[in-house]
């Protein structure tokens, strides 16, 4: 970028053709597309099997098979519980950490709902 200040005054500056291509890109926001590789990884992760000892474990069909059954099955039936749960606590049948009261950290003012405490919070701005 240290050239870009000794431009002569017909040249056009490089910061502008630089900047100019990112700010008309066609490139999605967030992260790069996932590839096929990472999301194998990401699955065998969570599954508690090492993708280092991936070859050598994959060599007893019968054994893999069953190691990655259970695996999945364990997962599952966690995300299962999971949701139960989150829907236990929306639909009030199981109370959440929260006892439905709200307290302001400045004022100590108990609000019913955590919205009625952030539009009290904005009072004290």
């Amino acid at each position: 970028m240290g050239r870009a200040c000794c431009t002569h005054a017909g040249q056009l500056h490089p910061e502008a053709d630089i900047f100019g291509q990112l700010a008309s890109g066609k490139r999605l926001q967030g992260g790069p597309f996932r590839r096929y590789k990472d999301t194998l990884k990401l699955n065998l992760k969570q599954c508690g099997i090492s993708v280092d000892s991936l070859s050598s474990a994959a060599l007893n069909r019968t054994a893999w098979r069953s190691q990655c059954h259970e695996a999945t099955d364990d997962i599952e039936e966690a995300r299962v519980a999971a949701l139960e749960h989150k829907r236990a606590v929306r639909k009030g049948s199981v109370s959440s950490h929260n006892t439905g009261a709200w307290a302001c950290d400045r004022c100590k003012k108990i609000c019913q709902s955590r919205i009625g405490l952030y539009a009290h919070q904005r009072t004290h701005r």
